[in-house]
């Protein structure tokens, strides 16, 4: 899949949105990098820093440890051993440290990766979809001269007018005389049979449009059973630090560290199911950058391929998690109403107990 989006950007360099979303990706990347950086310093640097004298109280009298300085931000249970200890400590801490460096790295790095092949994707759409809209109107290239496509895919064509194609072959190897003779044969019947090219031109939108859907089912047989582990650890993790973020005895150092978490982990379920809705919504975009097109200036032939083209893509098709969930917007605000029925139990278990205490 990597290939060909690479191969696609490759042929589609001069494009301007090619170029935004090289940029955008270099970004995110250095965000990802600062993520994984944020999430190792939470959670193996700030549980160094002093802890209050009630927290302290509570862990040496409920955990019984005998350093109650010398713990993490959950306690680990060790059997027939003090985790506390200065010497198990410091194993402790340096086994977390790399566990939690790869698991972190792991986590951040398939979080991230969808997004960034979302917008690869979103990128070849729109370039699809300018394509589309070219259907009944004059072809040119970058510096606008009139041009034959012949293969959109590979942004191959071919100029229409013998001077641009004097002016922009040379003695090369790549322009022999054999191609310069082919393209002259392809300018040749495309200029006598306009109609002939404009049914040729539908004919590679349909090929782009395949090409496009295998790469939709390539992301879904990638991430199909990621989403099976992505989802219960983000679900249960959104709980937690939701409920952490409201309920929490820690210094103000972990309660920034907490909210922070909250803040990136409702982002990026955000970020999430907004790809997914970028996805869904190929198909009708294709078929809308038809409608917006020139094709009732196309021959009948043409318009009768515009109907199978655009019958090919009425569907929105949702990718799916545990195939049973469609990963729309529906979905997000039915588990964040989960979460906030969860946060509202925990919350009304912690009133009670203070009523009665």
């Amino acid at each position: 899949m990597l290939e060909i989006i690479e191969q696609f950007d490759h042929c589609h360099r001069h494009n301007p949105k090619v170029v935004n979303v090289i940029m955008l990706e270099e970004k995110i990347m250095q965000l990802a990098f600062g993520l994984v950086a944020f999430t190792i310093i939470g959670g193996n640097v700030l549980c160094l820093i002093p802890k209050s004298d009630t927290e302290m109280e509570r862990l040496r009298k409920i955990y019984e440890f005998r350093y109650p300085q010398n713990t993490f931000m959950i306690p680990v249970y060790l059997p027939f051993l003090d985790p506390s200890e200065p010497h198990v400590y410091i194993l402790l801490w340096c086994v977390v440290f790399c566990m939690f460096f790869l698991l972190t790295s792991a986590f951040v790095v398939a979080m991230i990766f969808f997004p960034l092949l979302v917008l690869d994707l979103n990128m070849c759409l729109e370039i699809a979809c300018q394509f589309v809209q070219l259907m009944g109107q004059e072809h040119r290239d970058v510096e606008g001269r009139l041009v034959f496509y012949t293969d959109i895919i590979n942004n191959k064509y071919v100029m229409q007018n013998n001077e641009d194609a004097d002016e922009s072959s040379d003695d090369t190897f790549e322009n022999d005389y054999k191609k310069r003779e082919s393209e002259k044969a392809i300018r040749y019947l495309f200029s006598r049979h306009p109609k002939l090219y404009e049914y040729y031109y539908l004919r590679q939108v349909i090929l782009l449009q395949k090409k496009l859907s295998n790469l939709r089912k390539m992301l879904d047989d990638f991430y199909r059973d990621l989403f099976y582990i992505i989802s219960v650890n983000f679900l249960i993790l959104f709980m937690m630090s939701v409920y952490n973020s409201f309920f929490c005895t820690h210094s103000q150092i972990i309660r920034f560290k907490i909210y922070a978490e909250t803040l990136i982990l409702v982002l990026t379920y955000f970020i999430f199911f907004t790809c997914g809705e970028v996805v869904a919504n190929m198909n009708p975009s294709l078929a809308r950058a038809a409608w917006f097109s020139h094709w009732y200036k196309c021959s009948i032939d043409t318009k009768r391929g515009m109907l199978l083209f655009l019958r090919s893509c009425q569907k929105m098709d949702y990718m799916l998690i545990f195939n049973l969930f469609e990963l729309r917007f529906t979905l997000l605000v039915s588990t964040l109403r989960l979460s906030y029925s969860f946060f509202n139990v925990m919350n009304l278990r912690v009133r009670t107990r203070t009523k009665f205490i």
